[in-house]
C-alpha cells in the first residue's frame, strides 16, 4: 500500500496495486463484485438503454422490454408465477417490501 495525500492534507491508503485474489473481502452485504456475465447483460442498458424502465416513453421500451423477459426466465426456474417476481435496488428495499407484505 502507498499513502497519498488528499485535498484535505489527510492521509489516504491507496488499494489499486492490491488485486480481489491477495485478502478476503468480508462486506458482501455492503458491496459485491458484479459477475462479468451479469455485467455484460446489463452493459447495454447501463450505456444506451437507461431510460426508466416504469416510465411510458418509447426510450424506455427495450428495458421495460428486458425487465418482463427477465421475470419470466426467474419465473419458470423457480416455478413461480412471472408476476411474483420483485426485483429490488438493494437489500434495505427488498427487506421493507418483505416487512411490508407480512404487515398486509
Amino acid at each position: 500500500l502507498k499513502k497519498l495525500k488528499n485535498s484535505k492534507n489527510r492521509a489516504v491508503r491507496c488499494f489499486h496495486e492490491v488485486t480481489m485474489k491477495q485478502y478476503i473481502y468480508a462486506d458482501n452485504a455492503a458491496t459485491t463484485r458484479l459477475d462479468e456475465d451479469a455485467f455484460d447483460a446489463m452493459k447495454p442498458f447501463l450505456l444506451d438503454y437507461y431510460g426508466n424502465a416504469s416510465q411510458p416513453y418509447s426510450f424506455s421500451m427495450r428495458g421495460r422490454r428486458a425487465l418482463k423477459e427477465a421475470r419470466m426466465a426467474i419465473a419458470s426456474c423457480i416455478g413461480a408465477l412471472p408476476e411474483e417476481i420483485f426485483f429490488t435496488s438493494g437489500g434495505s428495499e427488498a427487506d421493507a417490501g418483505c416487512s411490508d407484505g407480512a404487515a398486509i
